[in-house]
């Protein structure tokens, strides 16, 4: 809070309402947005519904960082610093910028190191997508 008063480009007005104690904070956020015609940002997904219903634009951080993620799909190339080993003896492992973890096969000999990946598959888990890759140049037949 204090960063954004002192910043020059963000105008930032702090409204204090009287707690009334009978309200929670989820309501009491979308009616002051609602008398102040301004828009919500948050990362609760409940509030961004209640606020929705009740005519409210919210913009939701997680949504936000959902549509901001790079895509990647098998046949790209990505540029990576491969910075830990993987779960098999030959893996190495790099993470996009977005967090998303890039497993490469028979690269473990390149830990520490930046490497060019190609895209080989990817499998999507509760915690988000890992996209499995080679280096770049290398071609290993599928093991059957």
């Amino acid at each position: 809070m204090n960063q954004l008063q002192n910043s020059r480009d963000v105008e930032l007005t702090v409204h204090e309402g009287g707690d009334d104690g009978e309200t929670g904070v989820d309501e009491r956020l979308v009616r002051t947005a609602k008398v102040l015609q301004a828009p919500l940002l948050t990362n609760d997904a409940a509030l961004s519904q209640v606020a929705r219903l009740q005519g409210v634009s919210v913009l939701n951080l997680n949504d936000l960082a959902r549509a901001l993620r790079p895509v990647v799909v098998v046949g790209d190339e990505i540029e990576l610093s491969l910075v830990k080993e993987g779960r098999e003896q030959h893996q190495a492992v790099g993470y996009l910028p977005d967090g998303t973890m890039i497993v490469v096969n028979h690269a473990r000999t390149r830990l520490g190191k930046n490497a060019t990946v190609v895209v080989a598959s990817a499998l999507q888990n509760r915690c988000g997508t890992v996209d499995f890759c080679r280096v770049e140049g290398t071609f290993r037949p599928a093991v059957q």
